[in-house]
């Protein structure tokens, strides 16, 4: 599995396809790989076992927990338009902010 992170846009691209995440330091328990966050989810992730690291919510309002998929892979069915002006980057800091 490919990855590469444009952190000035908040994207990690996987295997070319692009979602609003980004590379974390600390590696996934099971496999030692780096993990990943998805800001859309609010949730650390491992693409390589393809499973959550920490568990969703059970609030069923929640704007994140909701609409998460039982699998991290399933982000790569609806990419994220790299171009799209909504992933800006406010200064230096390492906050992304999201446009809609």
């Amino acid at each position: 599995m490919n990855l590469r992170e444009e952190k000035q846009k908040g994207l990690v691209f996987i295997d070319g396809l692009p979602i609003a995440a980004f590379i974390d330091e600390d590696l996934c328990p099971t496999c030692n790989n780096n993990k990943l966050y998805s800001y859309e989810f609010d949730a650390y992730f491992c693409i390589h076992c393809n499973h959550w690291l920490e568990p969703a919510c059970r609030d069923p309002k929640c704007p994140h927990c909701s609409k998460r998929p039982k699998k991290p892979s399933k982000m790569l069915d609806t990419p994220e338009d790299p171009d799209n002006p909504r992933f800006t980057q406010q200064d230096n800091t390492a906050e992304v902010r999201f446009h809609k």
